[in-house]
């Protein structure tokens, strides 16, 4: 094995044990991820990618009516893809932020790797 390939595989290696660290160190359960502060927005969030995922629009359920959320579609957006395979009730939103959280972690990482 040459020089080149070591230091591939132990970069590999390397950028493996930090993606498994970083999801170690932020994995939190869906039924805890509705205690997380700041608590309305993350309900929020979550509330509106289901309306989207469920075709009746960008808005939030509140006691049988639908109120206009106060944050732009953009991250519910993003959430709708994740709900829509796999919806486990409130808190099911906290996964795909983990994933997005790691893709973005292992994308610097890719950057990182290409400019050296």
């Amino acid at each position: 094995m040459g020089r080149l390939a070591v230091k591939r595989w132990l970069a590999i290696v390397v950028a493996s044990g930090v993606l498994a660290a970083a999801g170690f160190a932020r994995w939190t359960p869906p039924r805890r991820a509705g205690d997380l502060y700041p608590r309305p927005d993350a309900l929020e969030y979550e509330a509106s990618a289901r309306s989207l995922r469920d075709g009746t629009g960008y808005s939030i359920p509140i006691a049988g009516r639908r109120y206009a959320p106060r944050y732009p579609p953009g991250f519910p957006a993003l959430l709708v893809p994740f709900l829509a395979v796999r919806d486990s009730g409130p808190g099911s939103g906290i996964v795909a932020v983990l994933a997005t959280a790691l893709l973005g972690i292992a994308l610097a990482m890719l950057a990182a790797w290409a400019a050296s």
